[in-house]
């Protein structure tokens, strides 16, 4: 080390490099260390995603109900134009917010249905063949 301190200039300038080094690669240890300070660090915006995915999905099943109700109610009344104004009003809602309300909902949903669907695959015996 005093070699390498003498041809580098000074012994700060190799620790900085070692360090550096050392930075570079990380043990498992290291990598649980990062991740759970990022999941603390993130835990407040997980609160306003749920709020905000709450909201979407609520406006979204308030209008169905509402487009739902007025075709029953057209059927009940034997009125064409509340169904026609009906479909329409699903038909917008489905082309205005269906995609936002699947993406929200395979968000929060299609991690834990493919992590049940793998642990189900590991206790499945394999046959031979």
């Amino acid at each position: 080390m005093k070699l390498l301190g003498k041809l580098l200039g000074s012994k700060k300038v190799v620790d900085s490099g070692i360090s550096a080094i050392d930075k570079l690669f990380f043990t498992n240890e290291e990598k649980s260390d990062e991740h759970l300070k990022f999941l603390s660090a993130y835990e407040p915006f997980k609160i306003a995603q749920r709020v905000l995915a709450l909201l979407v999905i609520s406006v979204y099943l308030f209008v169905f109900l509402i487009g739902s109700g007025v075709v029953v109610w057209g059927i009940i009344a034997e009125n064409l134009l509340y169904i026609s104004a009906s479909k329409e009003l699903l038909k917008l809602n489905n082309e205005t917010l269906g995609w936002p309300v699947i993406t929200i909902l395979a968000f929060y949903f299609a991690g834990g249905t493919v992590n049940s669907f793998r642990q189900m695959k590991k206790r499945q015996p394999k046959s031979d063949k």
